[in-house]
């Protein structure tokens, strides 16, 4: 059933997202303008010496703008800037100068414990850091199973995020640190095997490990209905439509000046 109607946000959100939206303004219906380019602002202008402020855009810009940025602040202190090397640092696990060769590699030098659809899926998450988790399968081979038969994730992987990445939650794991809930609820079997490699490393006893799964399954809870906003565009129209057609109960903002007829009538 489609329902239209304003939230109570704090009893029936389940999973919020939010940040600063640059706008260059407001038109007359109503809608913002988003900014379509970053901007740097020199603060020097107004009287206020040695302020830079940067308002960004795509986050696939960041690095270039952070470049645009550091060579202005040179500028203002009459330094020569070094050149740049972050246009040729690669990100981490991105050692890697030809995907396939590199793969086809960690492929025929994989453990025997893991098969080939692993090894792919361990590549693909970790690039050119994927060793760090075969040392732990090097050391215990039992960490080379899957946490549970529908995933492709694998114990080494819950240990490594633990010792290197952090981890002091099972929600870390599920929802962040792994792709184990990426799509969907990981199901009781993963959730039980995390939390226990969990309770091992940080010490959690039975009552912390119930407390953690239960504190995941939280999250999931609810995930039957879906939140839609800007759905009356082109996207969230066909989004709405094919929600609604697979059963899903959907709840959506509009403003008063939209045009919602096409959709109040989705059974």
């Amino acid at each position: 059933m489609m329902l239209i109607h304003m939230l109570h946000f704090h009893e029936r959100c389940v999973i919020s997202y939010g940040g600063l939206i640059p706008i260059d303004g407001v038109n007359s219906n109503g809608d913002v303008n988003l900014m379509k380019r970053y901007r740097i602002y020199d603060h020097e202008k107004e009287g206020i010496k040695g302020l830079i402020s940067i308002v960004g855009v795509k986050y696939t810009e960041g690095r270039h703008v952070a470049q645009k940025t550091i060579d202005l602040v040179y500028k203002k202190l009459g330094i020569n800037s070094s050149k740049c090397i972050t246009m040729d640092t690669p990100v981490q696990g991105g050692l890697i100068e030809r995907f396939n060769d590199f793969l086809e590699n960690a492929i025929e030098k994989r453990p025997q414990e893991l098969n080939e659809e692993t090894v792919k899926q361990l590549v693909y998450n970790y690039g050119s850091e994927y060793p760090k988790i075969i040392k732990y399968i090097n050391e215990d081979s039992t960490y080379a199973k899957r946490v549970s038969s529908i995933s492709h994730v694998i114990k080494a992987e819950i240990l490594f995020n633990i010792r290197e990445e952090m981890a002091q939650k099972l929600a870390d794991i599920v929802m962040r640190r792994t792709e184990l809930g990426t799509a969907e609820y990981p199901g009781e079997e993963a959730l039980k095997n995390c939390a226990n490699i969990m309770a091992q490393e940080l010490g959690w006893d039975g009552s912390r490990v119930q407390m953690e799964i239960e504190e995941v399954k939280k999250i999931y809870r609810g995930l039957n209905e879906s939140f839609c906003n800007r759905w009356t565009g082109f996207t969230g129209g066909h989004l709405v439509k094919r929600l609604v057609k697979e059963g899903h109960e959907v709840s959506a903002l509009a403003r008063k000046t939209s045009n919602t007829e096409s959709l109040e009538k989705l059974e």
